[in-house]
């Protein structure tokens, strides 16, 4: 597979997105300056981060998406290699890399898996998840620090890249829907956090399971 301005090395079960550097002047991220402020603490009984808004992002997605005709181009199923060529034009672009620098993507086709999934630098995109969407909500999730899941950071690049590839428009749709969702997408106001109640850790003790367990197992 040949991409402009865009080296991909083949794996056995994906590839790996190498962008040209376009040597723009990186801009230094919001979190960088301030991670308290994105990062929303409160611990599960195995010691990492609660993923505490992603059941209400994942509702106002399908809501907003799936339930408006007229953006039907970012509900439209891709086959692979459109799915790679969308990523790879969209991590070329001067002002993605102006955001978040020059980042090596590995894609992988998640043959006998339903669901897409992401890591940093990792991307999961299983044939009945191809949809341009689905696809920048999982790009967010590989260009975030490995700490976040689907915290107000993860939702403001999420926003960010629907601006990038779909314009203000549709970003401010989309936005005002996470909005009357309870999606936050703005940094704290304080640095404090609370650490979940033990009483609320222990219910939740038996029925949890780490999100991220499978990301790995390739």
């Amino acid at each position: 597979m040949k991409i402009a301005k865009t080296t991909v090395l083949t794996l056995p079960n994906g590839v790996t997105l190498q962008p040209r550097d376009k040597a723009v002047s990186r801009k230094r991220h919001l979190f960088e300056k301030d991670e308290a402020r994105w990062r929303h603490v409160t611990r599960m009984p195995d010691g990492t981060d609660r993923d505490w808004q992603r059941q209400r992002a994942y509702d106002c997605e399908w809501a907003h998406w799936e339930g408006c005709l007229d953006l039907h181009d970012m509900c439209r199923r891709l086959s692979w290699i459109e799915s790679i060529r969308f990523i790879a034009k969209l991590m070329n672009s001067a002002t993605f890399q102006r955001r978040w620098g020059v980042q090596n993507l590995r894609v992988l086709e998640g043959s006998g898996r339903r669901n897409a999934a992401a890591a940093r630098g990792v991307v999961i995109l299983p044939a009945n998840m191809r949809r341009p969407w689905v696809i920048l909500h999982e790009v967010a999730h590989a260009v975030c620090p490995a700490w976040e899941q689907h915290g107000r950071l993860w939702a403001r690049t999420y926003l960010e890249l629907v601006r990038l590839v779909y314009g203000k428009q549709v970003h401010d749709d989309f936005r005002a829907s996470l909005r009357k969702a309870g999606v936050k997408f703005t940094p704290r106001r304080s640095g404090d956090y609370q650490e979940a109640k033990p009483r609320a850790r222990r219910r939740r003790a038996s029925s949890y399971r780490n999100p991220l367990a499978d990301f790995f197992s390739f």
